[in-house]
């Protein structure tokens, strides 16, 4: 979360770290199902964003908590 806040839509290959692919599609699957982010494919990729305005009305200034922490 703290990489698409600062540096906003990314794709899934870019945002994976050491982490196994089949655990990084579960979670970009929770995070989606529980509306915090949009994953949309572009080509043979999915790029991935937060869905700041919603997650700021529901919850006002927790991304910044977030980032901070």
């Amino acid at each position: 979360m703290r990489a698409l806040a600062q540096l906003g839509e990314q794709s899934c290959n870019d945002l994976r770290s050491e982490t196994a692919k089949s655990t990084t599609t579960h979670h970009w699957r929770v995070l989606r199902d529980s509306g915090v982010i949009w994953q949309r494919p572009v080509g043979r990729e999915n790029l991935i964003s937060l869905r700041r305005d919603c997650l700021e009305q529901r919850f006002p200034d927790l991304l910044d908590a977030l980032a901070r922490s």
